[in-house]
């Protein structure tokens, strides 16, 4: 009938915005994607520099004739605070990484399929992992130092809780394919 037409019209044009909204996500989370990746370089290239120049003469005060001076990297350099800040950068990598791979599942209309029941359990994985660098938001402190993120974990397991529904989907779409 005509009435059942046009709720099919409505929910394909429903459909097609998300498509479109889910396009626009997937571009914001390409960018972060980028950003992390200019990141990880960034620290890790100035892990390398600082490595290199704390064994150099260039490191501390230095004086001109004129009166003039100045200071290059006073202080020490401290390597727990930079090798967390990588393992955030990376966590954060991982898991925008999947993201963008559910993303795109979604705008191909790949809903329930088992490459996502894998993507969800692997961002809960990301998200357990990247509890372990609370920051300011630990509950827990080792030697002063932030270690677990409550809030990192809960939204874990609920991805995970996710991943289980979503497991459980595929297995009924699978069946509804099979039956006549």
């Amino acid at each position: 009938s005509s009435y059942q037409l046009s709720i099919k019209n409505q929910r394909r044009k429903m459909m097609k915005n998300d498509t479109k909204k889910f396009k626009y996500i997937l571009n914001f989370v390409t960018f972060l994607y980028g950003v992390n990746i200019f990141g990880i370089v960034a620290l890790v290239a100035g892990g390398i520099l600082s490595l290199f120049l704390s064994n150099s003469s260039f490191v501390g005060q230095h004086e001109f004739s004129n009166g003039w001076s100045f200071t290059l990297m006073s202080g020490t350099f401290d390597y727990v605070s930079l090798l967390t800040m990588l393992y955030s950068t990376v966590m954060m990598f991982l898991l925008l990484g999947t993201i963008r791979k559910f993303l795109k599942n979604l705008i191909a209309d790949e809903i329930f399929i088992t490459e996502n029941v894998t993507l969800a359990k692997r961002a809960s994985l990301f998200l357990l992992l990247a509890s372990f660098d609370g920051g300011s938001e630990a509950v827990l402190a080792v030697n002063g130092s932030g270690f677990i993120n409550l809030t990192f974990i809960f939204a874990a397991l609920l991805i995970w809780v996710f991943a289980k529904l979503l497991e459980k989907a595929v297995v009924i779409a699978e069946e509804n394919e099979f039956t006549i």
